[in-house]
C-alpha cells in the first residue's frame, strides 16, 4: 500500500482477505529506531494492538529497515486534525505503555488511498527531525507541526542547520533570559497568524507590548517579521529548530489533548 500508487488485484486479494478497507484514507506512523542493541527493537505488534485497542481502527503494521511503519484508518466523519491530534496522542501512549524510552514517531497528514507514499514520506522525515534534535518533551510529532521546514531540518547537515539558527536569532539567543519574552512573543505572533491582537491576548498583555517586542526584535536582528515574508520564513524556521530542540523560552510540541 505504500509503496503503490494503484492498487493492483493482488493488493486487493490480499486486502480482501485480512478484511482491510482499501477505500479508507488513512494516517502513517513511523517509529525511528535511535541508540538501540539488535535485540531491543520496538515490538511492532503489540505498539499496533495497544494503538487499534486505543484508537479504535484497522491498523496495519510492518517493519521497515530503519523502523515501524503504521498504517491507520482514518474514520469517516472526522476533521483531519482530531484524527491527527488522536493518532499523535495514542503513538506516545502506546510507546509509554511499553516502557520504550528510545524510540521517535512521525505522524503523516490524513491521506488518500494510493497516496500513501507520500505520507509515508511525511511521516519519515518527521520522525528525522525528532531523531536529529532530540529533547526530553518531544517523543512523536506530526508533519503539520513542523510545516514546509521540516525536508530542511530533516536532510540537512545539522552544523549548517544549527548555524543556521545562530545566524538568524543569534543576537536574541544571547542576550540570554533577557530576551526570553522576545522569543515567546515572536512564537506567538506566529502561532496566532501573525496577529498582533491574538498575540497579546495570548500572552495577557497590550498589543503595543507585542508591538514593541516585535520592534525591539527587529533592533537586535534586522528581521522585519511583521512586513517581510523572507524574514518571516527565516524567522520561523530558525523558532522550529529552537522548538525541537526543547528551548525553555518557546512553546513546545505538547502531546495532543485525548
Amino acid at each position: 500500500m505504500v509503496r503503490s500508487t494503484t492498487y493492483d488485484a493482488d493488493l486487493r486479494a490480499c486486502a480482501e482477505y485480512l478484511g482491510v478497507d482499501l477505500t479508507a484514507d488513512r494516517v502513517i506512523a513511523f517509529i525511528l529506531e535511535r541508540g538501540r542493541s539488535s535485540g531491543s527493537a520496538v515490538d511492532a505488534g503489540r505498539l499496533g494492538d495497544l494503538l487499534s485497542e486505543d484508537l479504535h481502527v484497522d491498523i496495519l503494521t510492518v517493519r521497515g529497515t530503519e523502523g515501524v511503519i503504521l498504517s491507520i484508518e482514518a474514520p469517516a466523519g472526522i476533521e483531519d486534525a482530531t484524527v491527527i491530534a488522536r493518532c499523535k496522542a495514542a503513538v506516545n501512549q502506546g510507546l509509554d505503555r511499553m516502557g520504550d524510552r528510545f524510540a521517535v514517531a512521525g505522524i503523516s497528514s490524513v491521506t488518500r488511498p494510493g497516496q500513501l507514499r507520500r505520507a509515508y514520506r511525511e511521516a519519515f522525515e518527521a520522525a528525522r527531525c525528532l531523531d536529529r534534535y532530540p529533547s526530553d518533551t518531544n517523543r512523536a510529532i506530526a508533519c503539520d507541526e513542523l510545516g514546509p521546514a521540516r525536508l530542511l531540518v530533516a536532510n540537512s547537515n545539522e552544523q549548517s542547520v544549527r548555524m543556521y539558527v545562530y545566524d538568524v536569532l543569534g543576537d536574541l539567543l544571547a542576550g540570554g533570559v533577557a530576551n526570553n519574552d522576545l522569543l515567546r512573543t515572536l512564537q506567538e505572533f506566529f502561532d496566532s497568524g501573525r496577529s498582533v491582537r491574538e498575540t497579546a491576548v495570548r500572552l495577557d498583555v497590550h498589543e503595543n507590548t507585542v508591538r514593541h517586542r516585535l520592534g525591539r526584535v527587529h533592533d537586535l536582528t534586522g528581521l522585519d517579521v511583521a512586513a517581510n515574508s523572507n524574514d518571516q520564513l527565516s524567522a520561523q524556521t530558525a523558532l522550529l529548530i529552537l522548538r525541537l530542540q526543547g528551548h525553555h523560552a518557546v512553546p513546545g510540541f505538547e502531546r495532543a489533548p485525548r
